[in-house]
């Protein structure tokens, strides 16, 4: 090695990178000069986008303002336009209308004003000359010409968009003059256009906006140049004077401090500068027991080859003094086998200027042997002169002993491989066996397992492509796979196997190899298979049970169809002559015939009422619920003012309890079960006094709770269950009318969207009725499967 590339080599610093050439200029400027210019060169484009910004929205401020005028104006001037061009129409006359739009002439920035029939022609002007004249020619010859396209363009367009649209609305013309249109239809046919220059508008903002931009940057310069002149004092000159001190210890004054205790950032540096010199000054002094205090032994040699210093650790460890171990003196303790190669190592070394490692055993003071490693590095002074070797020796005895079990241990793993039932092998990065037990070389046969070969070659074709899948994911996480796959034995047969990979890593990290241990699972494939084929069976048989249980339930729909029609149509025939006898032959029946024909009548009435329960009942045990959330208020809501009719009828007063509970619930089955619960507690509280329903909800726990209660005739709770039956009745038809029907069919419904119904009574004191519903804030529920 060189004498200039040994301080390079060797951990000392290297040149500073190279740096653009306004870094470096701006680098080499003093403190006091450099912060002002940086924040100048930060502050005031800053400051330019700001007033850039602030300028274009005070032109777009008044470019809108000017607009809302316009428009105002336009507004008023339509209403006026619109009458009096309806009197000069019908009187022939136009000069009302002429003297409305000269008055335009009046307002600020109007330049052009014209009052264009359908034909395009101009009715009305601020210059008389321009009147029944055509306005595109007007536009080609009195309107800027760079005006006079968008002029055109936006005439034509409004006056066919807006032919039967009387808003009135406005158009920038330019983007580079603020020079407006406004435009609005007056009359069938008639437009009123009119130009407006906003410029003396905008000129004025923009000299308003000026002074008040110049004010600000003055106040900012100032400000600037304040915090200059505050820096200079309160940091460069303290700044400089940390220079001087960091100099002067850089030339070795190990008494130089800074004395800065100021609690800011340079206080803090100039008492972490004095700390530092501090600790240089006590680490001259105490280098010497630092290296004594090291648990290693540690040496150094001068040009001649010789060692020039031991530690004390060194000393303590042979058991001899310094003047023994300098120069040569320490190969006295070293093995005589270990000698001649430790010497020749140095040797070499120290003449090609290189590091060092190696081991060798050492003589004890208690004159046992020990084995050493001893690690080098060559020594250069400040000039990156070598002056020689530094080295440690590490005590590994122990290591070395471990390492000889992990040899014996290595024999044990290799007996267990070679002798395991199971197939391992061991394949580098690309798949490629390294190893193959006896097991798996027996599996394939031995010129099927040479080694080198992919390891999913011998694998089913429809199997590679999923094992070098799991493979290449072993390989990139790290992370054991587990695959199966099939494969062809030496004999012919195909095996089925279950393999689990390991990987094996590098001290970085990196993943080397990977172990796959595989075993045979034909058996158990087998018998998946036959699993597979008997549960494939039972799902057919299960398909063609649900097809005709369906066919059942669609013919059992026809027959209850087919059975009401049945029942309705004689019904409907008594029903009629019924009817037919009670208008026109009631005078001639006494008071007997006359109730028999009401109760023929009522029974009529109730049959129909009855069949149609059923339907309902039929339709709710088999249609398919459309399972959603609902708002429990929502739905209160409105079941209240479908029964508000009812309610109103009986005089009942209600109160609600509401919260914003939502559930899973089917909107028509819920809808059935509010109104048939309000049904019930208007007719059983109608005879109360005065008769009173509460209806509210609330959740809680995953549920939602709604209640109906009543403060009507209420019922004996030994008949809780009974009345959730067909049929089932507490009370007599003549008191309260009923199928007995509508209770069961709440129950049904609740069922069906996995809530449950139940209710609290006792006679005379009223009717609580309770439901239960699933809240829709967790997953959703589906409805009860109907075959």
């Amino acid at each position: 090695m060189s004498r200039a590339s040994g301080p390079r080599a060797y951990g000392h610093p290297s040149a500073p990178p190279a740096m653009p050439w306004f870094v470096r200029w701006f680098s080499q400027l003093p403190s006091r000069f450099a912060i002002p210019l940086m924040v100048v060169f930060l502050v005031l484009p800053v400051r330019w986008w700001i007033n850039t910004q602030s300028w274009e929205s005070a032109r777009h401020g008044v470019v809108q303002a000017a607009q809302a005028t316009l428009l105002d104006r336009l507004h008023l001037e339509q209403t006026r336009l619109e009458a009096q061009l309806g009197t000069d129409i019908a009187q022939g006359l136009s000069l009302g209308a002429r003297r409305l739009v000269s008055a335009w002439g009046l307002y600020p920035g109007i330049t052009h004003a014209w009052l264009v029939d359908s034909q395009g022609r101009v009715q009305a002007s601020l210059s008389r000359r321009d009147l029944g004249k055509q306005l595109d020619a007007l536009l080609l010859t009195m309107v800027d010409p760079d005006l006079a396209p968008a002029w055109a363009l936006h005439h034509h367009g409004a006056a066919s968009a807006n032919a039967t649209v009387h808003a009135a609305h406005t158009h920038v013309l330019s983007d580079k003059e603020p020079v407006l249109l406004g435009h609005v239809s007056v009359y069938p046919g008639h437009h009123l256009l009119v130009q407006v220059d906003v410029s003396e508008t905008v000129a004025r903002a923009w000299n308003i906006q000026r002074v008040r931009m110049v004010r600000e940057t003055a106040a900012v310069l100032l400000l600037l140049a304040f915090a200059s002149v505050l820096i200079h004092f309160v940091w460069i000159r303290r700044m400089e004077h940390l220079k001087a001190t960091a100099t002067a210890l850089g030339q070795g004054d190990w008494l130089a401090r800074s004395g800065m205790r100021e609690p800011d950032e340079l206080g803090g540096i100039g008492q972490a500068l004095d700390r530092m010199a501090n600790t240089l000054q006590q680490q001259h002094q105490h280098l010497h027991t630092v290296a004594n205090a090291s648990p290693a032994l540690l040496w150094t040699s001068g040009l001649d080859k010789g060692c020039d210093w031991f530690n004390e650790r060194w000393l303590c460890f042979t058991g001899r003094s310094m003047a023994q171990e300098l120069g040569n003196g320490w190969t006295e303790g070293v093995h005589p086998d270990d000698r001649q190669h430790c010497l020749s190592v140095y040797s070499t070394s120290f003449d090609a200027r290189q590091p060092f490692t190696m081991e060798y055993r050492l003589r004890r003071h208690d004159g046992q042997y020990r084995w050493v490693l001893d690690q080098a590095l060559p020594r250069f002074d400040v000039q990156g002169v070598f002056v020689g070797f530094i080295g440690s020796c590490l005590d590994i005895t122990e290591t070395k002993a471990l390492e000889a079990q992990l040899l014996a241990q290595s024999d044990y793993f290799r007996v267990l491989v070679e002798r395991a039932t199971s197939f391992i092998a061991v394949l580098d990065t690309e798949g490629r066996r390294l190893y193959a037990n006896p097991a798996y070389r027996q599996l394939l046969g031995e010129e099927r397992a040479q080694l080198g070969q992919l390891f999913w070659d011998d694998v089913h074709l429809d199997d590679r492509a999923t094992l070098r899948r799991v493979f290449e994911e072993t390989v990139r996480t790290g992370v054991g796979q587990t695959a199966r796959f099939r494969l062809k034995t030496a004999q012919g047969e195909v095996r089925h196997l279950s393999s689990h990979g390991g990987v094996i890593r590098l001290p970085d990290g990196r993943v080397s190899q990977v172990v796959v241990v595989s075993h045979d699972v034909t058996a158990q494939a087998q018998a998946e298979e036959h699993l597979l084929e008997v549960n494939a069976r039972l799902e057919q048989r299960v398909a063609e049970r649900t097809a005709e249980l369906q066919a059942v339930n669609q013919s059992l729909e026809s027959f209850v169809y087919s059975v009401s029609h049945d029942l309705k149509a004689p019904l409907r025939g008594v029903d009629g002559y019924s009817r037919l006898l009670e208008d026109d032959h009631l005078a001639q029946l006494d008071d007997d015939g006359r109730l028999f024909v009401r109760r023929i009548r009522s029974g009529v009435h109730h049959m129909e009422q009855l069949i149609d329960d059923l339907l309902a009942y039929s339709r709710m045990e088999r249609r398919n619920l459309d399972m959603r959330p609902l708002s429990l208020a929502v739905q209160i809501r409105d079941a209240l003012a479908f029964s508000q009719a009812a309610i109103q009828a009986q005089h009942v007063t209600v109160s609600s309890a509401l919260d914003d509970a939502v559930v899973w619930a089917d909107a028509t089955g819920l809808a059935l079960v509010l109104r048939n619960l309000l049904g019930n507690a208007v007719k059983f509280s109608a005879h109360a006094t005065p008769p009173h329903i509460e209806v509210g909800c609330q959740s809680g726990n995953g549920v939602a709770l709604v209640w109906v209660r009543d403060n009507g005739v209420g019922f004996d709770m030994k008949y809780h269950d009974r009345i959730f039956e067909m049929f089932q009745r507490l009370h007599r038809q003549e008191a309260f009318e009923g199928t007995g029907i509508g209770l069961a069919m709440v129950k049904k419904a609740m069922e069906r969207m996995h809530g449950r119904v139940w209710a609290d009574s006792q006679p005379g004191a009223g009717a609580t009725f309770w439901l239960e519903l699933p809240l829709a804030n967790g997953a959703p529920v589906a409805p009860l499967a109907v075959l």
